[in-house]
């Protein structure tokens, strides 16, 4: 048998949504399909640090962020997050519509601009 590649969406499709469990019978077959070869990977919206829990499970790595950051164990295939200049009108979008914001980045000081940002337009700790 040829080693294949599998990914999986997590939000209604692996776990039910907003979950982060998926039912023993869906890792007994994840793991039944590693064990003959396979690759178990995430294919999700989740940013990364919002995948932690899911990926302790034992996924090889994920495409994850809509597809703006991919990776296989520790190496970073790709990384295409969305940068410091969209954070002003992203968070004043979301919160114009009352929606949450989850917000992934590079280092702890845009983390930092990001979130002062995003509490100045909801006016409020939401976050």
């Amino acid at each position: 048998m040829k080693r294949k590649l599998i990914f999986l969406d997590i939000d209604g499709t692996l776990t039910p949504a907003g979950s982060n469990t998926p039912p023993e019978s869906a890792m007994k077959a994840i793991k039944a399909a590693q064990k003959n070869g396979h690759l178990i990977f995430l294919c999700t919206g989740r940013n990364p640090a919002m995948l932690a829990p899911v990926l302790a499970l034992g996924f090889e790595g994920a495409v994850a962020a809509a597809g703006g950051y991919v990776f296989w164990g520790d190496r970073v295939l790709y990384d295409c997050r969305s940068g410091r200049r969209y954070a002003k009108p992203t968070c004043a979008s979301c919160v114009k519509r009352s929606l949450p914001i989850s917000w992934a980045t590079r280092t702890p000081r845009s983390e930092t601009a990001i979130r002062r940002t995003a509490l100045h337009f909801a006016g409020s700790s939401f976050l």
